[in-house]
């Protein structure tokens, strides 16, 4: 799963469609006790790389800590920090920076 995130935001307002994949993710981890969880937080390249890096850490904690929030155990949730190492886009438009600006949730 997919989060997007606002342009030097590490916290935003899940959409109707995230909040219903995040309680769907949230009812599977519920039902099933050894799953663990991957976050990792990505940026576009504007600014310098190192506070995309920062920036990209704070977007997975905060994905981690929607998901402690709704009951799942921080001790099954790791997350780490690509910056804008891994782009799925162009940085070269407005569209392409926002698609980059996400954590992705890996259930395991």
């Amino acid at each position: 799963m997919t989060l997007h995130f606002n342009t030097n935001k590490a916290s935003d307002n899940l959409n109707t469609v995230e909040k219903q994949k995040v309680a769907n993710i949230l009812e599977y981890l519920k039902n099933v006790k050894d799953a663990t969880v991957l976050i990792v937080g990505h940026s576009d390249n504007v600014g310098n790389r190192e506070a995309n890096v920062v920036l990209g850490q704070k977007r997975a904690e905060f994905s981690k800590n929607y998901l402690v929030k709704n009951g799942i155990d921080a001790e099954r949730i790791t997350t780490e920090s690509k910056g804008p190492d891994e782009p799925i886009e162009e940085n070269t438009t407005a569209e392409g920076k926002a698609n980059n600006r996400r954590t992705v949730i890996t259930i395991k």
